[in-house]
């Protein structure tokens, strides 16, 4: 395949003298020692990431998400955010009974009437279960949508700044 380089008059084969730089199977550049390129993503962690399922497993891949944010690696925070939430997103089920839910305000008062009619008989126990499990799938879609906000904004701040120092 590749042929070590060498300088002229050493043999190709005396230790230390010949570097041999091979293409990186990822596609990469020409690198000396084979290694990844700085900042590229660990496969093993991404498998890791991959196949988490219970909540502590979760709990990691957030705080390597954050960690990467902190360092300001947006590359990699991307990279984590696209594993522990993965698209394309369940829409939320819609809201029985009536509740108009637009924002955060909506929905404590949508949980307030819910509480309220359980407490006159208006709705059953199951009614009230299933509305506030239609309720929380909402608050759920609120939180990651203000949190997809959030990250939209710090990457527009840290393209602002990168723009600033070149």
């Amino acid at each position: 395949m590749s042929e070590p380089i060498s300088e002229p008059g050493n043999p190709p084969n005396q230790p230390g003298k010949a570097v041999k730089l091979e293409k990186q199977p990822h596609g990469g550049a020409l690198r000396r020692g084979g290694g990844r390129k700085p900042g590229h993503g660990n496969r093993a962690t991404r498998f890791r990431v991959d196949a988490a399922t219970d909540e502590e497993a979760i709990k990691a891949a957030v705080d390597l998400l954050h960690r990467a944010i902190a360092g300001g690696d947006l590359d990699a925070a991307l990279g984590y955010l696209k594993l522990v939430l993965p698209r394309p997103r369940p829409a939320p089920a819609p809201v029985p009974g009536g509740l108009d839910v637009q924002n955060a305000s909506g929905l404590l008062d949508a949980f307030r009437k819910l509480v309220l009619a359980l407490g006159d008989g208006t709705l059953a126990p199951s009614e009230v279960s299933q509305a506030s499990a239609a309720l929380k799938g909402l608050a759920e879609a609120m939180s990651l949508s203000d949190f997809e906000s959030r990250l939209a904004a710090l990457e527009d701040a840290a393209r602002e700044k990168g723009g600033q120092n070149g």
